[in-house]
């Protein structure tokens, strides 16, 4: 795994992009293309761009390849299109994928424009919005996003090889898509999740559902990552440790029928693109010893 991570980084800092007034040129690697600039969200009543990373053998290897699914797609390949609060940091996801022995799909949603589109759609029960969207984006992606994607390009369409990836408010709406469809995502990287922004007793009822739905659930995988240093200003309290909650989220998952779930909590961790770029070749290493 070091190996991989070491690829990355170099790949990373090797970037030969330029800036053209204010805006890098695309960073993007060969492998990421448009799915759709206009996919249409039929619940949402909205129109998407989606992005879908194939890996450059994907033509000649006559194989199917595992899927993951993630959000705010704007952020994971490419500087020209990325944003952040110290400027344009990307994920590296194609970067990864691209150092990794392991192969596989990715197809990345953008998220909404604007900070409060993207609550409503990364929303499933909150007090900081009137309308919250979450179950139409998940039904959106489940019910004609990915059946798009299965049908065609060549993916291994079971749950046991189909993930889904997010951070900070994707990080939550992933949980919840682990939580409502065990049988469609068996693995789910929840990266810096908003649990606090959650009604935290709706979110432990739908954590509860998973014990009626036992065969799904023991062959479901967790991965939390969290940093020490995110700490949030909550609704009801001065602040919120957001590593707290996920230690507390991944013990419920367990007492509930999840008996794999992995929690991984960095000291120096703050709330941010950075840190997930690096931690995303950890999961993905993870991921990939979950399939075989």
């Amino acid at each position: 795994m070091e190996n991989n991570q070491s690829a990355l980084r170099l790949a990373i800092a090797n970037k030969a992009y330029r800036l053209v007034g204010e805006t890098p040129r695309s960073t993007a690697s060969p492998q990421v293309h448009w799915l759709n600039e206009a996919f249409m969200f039929p619940g949402l009543n909205t129109k998407k761009r989606v992005w879908i990373y194939l890996p450059e053998e994907y033509e000649t290897s006559g194989r199917r390849y595992p899927v993951i699914y993630m959000h705010d797609g704007q952020h994971l390949f490419d500087e020209a299109t990325a944003t952040g609060r110290k400027g344009p940091v990307e994920w590296g996801v194609d970067e990864c994928i691209d150092a990794s022995a392991n192969k596989a799909i990715v197809v990345a949603i953008a998220s909404s424009d604007s900070a409060d589109g993207r609550k409503k759609e990364y929303l499933v029960n909150s007090d900081y919005t009137q309308k919250v969207e979450g179950e139409l984006y998940l039904r959106d992606i489940i019910f004609s996003l990915k059946p798009f994607v299965d049908g065609k390009y060549k993916t291994l369409p079971d749950a046991a090889n189909t993930a889904m990836v997010g951070s900070s408010l994707g990080g939550l709406i992933t949980l919840y898509a682990g939580l409502f469809y065990p049988d469609v995502f068996a693995s789910l990287g929840v990266f810096s999740p908003s649990i606090w922004m959650d009604d935290q007793q709706a979110l432990t009822r739908a954590i509860k559902t998973l014990s009626t739905r036992q065969k799904e659930s023991q062959q479901q995988n967790y991965y939390f990552y969290g940093g020490k240093l995110e700490i949030r200003k909550g609704p009801n309290a001065p602040s919120v440790n957001m590593t707290e909650n996920i230690v507390h989220i991944s013990s419920l998952l367990k007492d509930h029928g999840c008996p794999n779930v992995v929690t991984n909590i960095s000291a120096t961790g703050q709330h941010g693109a950075l840190y997930w770029q690096k931690e995303f070749p950890q999961f993905y290493e993870w991921w990939h010893k979950q399939l075989t």
